[in-house]
């Protein structure tokens, strides 16, 4: 029976049985895993942290017929503040869910897991708006995963001049010619354009560079970043609790 000790953040966990759990794992080095914590859901277990919601810690799995076992974690964070702000944990189970969705199993997954760490911590402070930290995370996730918008130019022209609107389904920018009159596209103003044009090439860890600005806009961008992301998902992703319709333009 092979054993392998991995980083991982507890993206999803489902209770099965009498008193095991069914754990989708985001991990650095393997991507997306899934594992079996048995026994976890007894009095006293010494699994019951590591097998639940949002944990980060450093799992010993054991493999055995393909299948992944937990026998042992060494829990590094829980993010207990999130269970403090109704809004914070609706926020992390959508972040977990999207950073799941783009995971392969047996693929490193290194920058995307520094983000995934970095977004919970973000949401664990009641400093920091959270649809501001969702729109940060969205542009980012999206940037690593080869689907950054285009905003350079006119997805339809390619004009350069008047960029007006997002188009969703063409990923990019639409000039006033291309998209006016068009209800389906996402009315976007200069300084808009120009902060999803920024957000990529900030490091993950430096949402604090870019708080200034997401706090006067992120209501703008932050809609359609979700709905870019909804669009581009294989599976319906959990409600991130905001207030707009996530497949409407606003």
């Amino acid at each position: 029976m092979a054993s392998h000790k991995v980083l991982c953040v507890v993206t999803r966990s489902v209770n099965y049985r009498d008193h095991d759990r069914i754990l989708t794992l985001v991990s650095r080095e393997k991507g997306r895993i899934t594992a079996t914590a048995r026994g976890c859901r007894k009095p006293q277990s010494k699994l019951l942290t590591a097998a639940s919601p949002f944990c980060y810690g450093e799992y010993v799995l054991n493999e055995r017929d393909g299948r992944f076992y937990v026998s042992q974690c060494t829990v590094r964070e829980t993010f207990y503040n999130l269970r403090l702000r109704p809004e914070a944990l609706y926020a992390a189970n959508f972040v977990c869910a999207a950073t799941e969705e783009f995971a392969n199993p047996e693929e490193p997954y290194i920058k995307q897991f520094s983000l995934l760490l970095h977004t919970l911590s973000l949401l664990c402070n009641e400093e920091y708006p959270v649809e501001g930290v969702l729109a940060f995370f969205m542009a980012k996730l999206l940037h690593f995963e080869g689907y950054g918008l285009s905003m350079d130019r006119c997805a339809i022209c390619k004009r350069e001049e008047n960029l007006r609107y997002m188009d969703l389904e063409l990923g990019g920018a639409v000039c006033s010619r291309c998209g006016g009159g068009r209800p389906d596209l996402f009315p976007m103003g200069e300084h808009e354009l120009r902060l999803l044009a920024l957000l990529p090439s900030i490091p993950s860890g430096g949402y604090q560079a870019a708080a200034p600005l997401l706090e006067a806009y992120h209501k703008n961008i932050r809609p359609l970043l979700e709905s870019y992301l909804r669009g581009i998902a294989s599976r319906k992703l959990p409600p991130s609790n905001v207030s707009f319709n996530v497949d409407t333009p606003h």
